[in-house]
């Protein structure tokens, strides 16, 4: 039998293909930029991303490139360390 831990680590070692991250892509933005309309959330979101992608920058761009720079690191886990790709959510 299947432990809610076991699942989440089965998950875990799954990321979707590249074409199904990309479709994330818009979803993504569209969520920094909420967080981005909040004073605390924006400014946390900032000092978190910045903090993990160094050519991140202030700008008006800052969402997109957000989401760019989380789907190409999920894309180079993936490929680095052999991570099994799923096709569907």
């Amino acid at each position: 039998m299947t432990t809610h831990s076991d699942a989440n680590n089965e998950k875990r070692d799954k990321i979707p293909v590249t074409h199904l991250l990309q479709q994330a892509n818009p979803h993504l933005i569209q969520t920094y930029q909420h967080y981005e309309s909040h004073a605390v959330l924006g400014r946390d979101l900032f000092d978190s991303a910045t903090a993990r992608f160094s050519q991140l920058n202030q700008s008006p761009n800052f969402p997109t490139d957000l989401a760019a720079s989380v789907i190409d690191f999920m894309d180079y886990i993936a490929v680095n360390r052999s991570i099994v790709r799923v096709d569907s959510f």
